[in-house]
């Protein structure tokens, strides 16, 4: 799973055409120059709300720094029958949940609840239920307008599954990621117009959290830079013990060197950290150990964490850079009191202050 939340807050002008062929939607977008990154340009931030929704969860959602966030990605999504039919029965909580983060100008990206692996061509190492595959498609848009929900991102971690009884997924080839994002693609067009695709995308490295097989994206490039798909973020969950953001550069760099458009992507960021003997501790749990935390700290109680410092300079490499935007990991792991809430400067490296 994605270390365990879409759309821009001034929407850039295009021309969009479409072709079909062979269940393929071929976007094809002419973006104005100067929207990114430019004087009109809005960050996005996409946040995942991690857990299940509950009685607390309200109080703890007006906590969010509401004017950093451009999405919300909670867990619950539609809900999928065992055919691969899809329907709506939200709890109520999940009801209020979804009018909340609407009521504050934001757009829900629900999740799919999809088995991905199932429906994908034996060839590329699923199980090939084209049936399943054909009534989630069937059904889907008529569920995600019923839940309110403005599209779906995907998590979808092929490497994950790697092991000597799945080759197929140690090394994602090109038809992998070719086959992945047309599932995407095809989803994204039985939604309609205006709801919102996109995917979770780990990034190579040797280090933690990393992947070192990563040879190649596990999403088709060309098809992600015209649009056939909203976007990605990338899973760059870097905790660098000199306190530098080298790793969002060297990520940065990989993806270049692969043709991908940075207007596309989200880097990520993690509020969460890794510690073999606590397992990977929360920023709204490990803080408590460190109030108001000085901006340049990125250890606290002996473990490494995305610091403040950090933060703002992400938020600026993503300005000046010109990617789409943020994608902390999770919205809800970040911390809400003591003066250390990331998000706070994780906005001002954004907006340049």
């Amino acid at each position: 799973m994605c270390r365990e939340m879409h759309g821009l807050r001034s929407t850039p002008k295009t021309r969009v055409f479409q072709a079909t062929s062979l269940g393929m939607v071929v976007v094809l977008s002419a973006v104005l120059p100067g929207i990114f990154g430019g004087p009109d340009w809005q960050p996005e931030a996409v946040g995942w709300w991690v857990g299940d929704i509950t009685s607390t969860t309200q109080n703890e959602l007006a906590l969010l720094d509401w004017d950093l966030y451009t999405i919300i990605r909670p867990q619950f999504g539609p809900n999928v029958a065992t055919d691969g039919s899809c329907s709506c029965n939200l709890t109520a909580l999940e009801t209020a949940f979804v009018a909340t983060v609407h009521q504050r100008g934001l757009k829900v990206q629900a999740g799919p609840n999809l088995n991905v692996t199932r429906v994908l061509p034996v060839a590329v190492g699923g199980a090939g239920d084209a049936a399943h595959r054909d009534r989630y498609i069937a059904t889907i848009g008529a569920a995600v307008t019923a839940c309110g929900f403005d599209g779906l991102e995907f998590d979808y971690e092929p490497l994950n599954d790697c092991s000597s009884s799945k080759p197929n997924s140690c090394i994602m080839t090109p038809e992998h990621a070719t086959s992945f994002t047309v599932l995407l693609a095809d989803i994204k067009r039985a939604m309609g117009s205006g709801k919102l695709v996109s995917e979770d995308m780990g990034v190579w490295g040797l280090g933690q959290g990393s992947y070192p097989l990563m040879l190649e994206p596990w999403i088709n490039v060309s098809m992600l830079n015209v649009g056939a798909i909203d976007f990605i973020n990338t899973m760059s969950y870097h905790h660098p013990l000199d306190g530098t953001i080298a790793p969002w550069k060297s990520d940065a760099a990989w993806m270049d060197r692969h043709g991908i458009d940075r207007r596309r992507v989200n880097l990520g960021i993690p509020y969460y950290s890794f510690n073999g003997s606590h397992g990977e501790p929360i920023w709204r749990t490990l803080s408590k150990l460190c109030p108001d935390a000085a901006p340049e700290q990125h250890v606290c109680h002996g473990v490494t964490f995305c610091g403040k410092d950090q933060n703002h300079a992400i938020g600026a490499f993503v300005r000046e850079q010109g990617f789409r935007g943020v994608f902390p990991w999770a919205a809800n792991y970040d911390s809400f009191e003591l003066n250390n809430t990331l998000a706070v400067w994780l906005g001002r490296g954004l907006r340049g202050e």
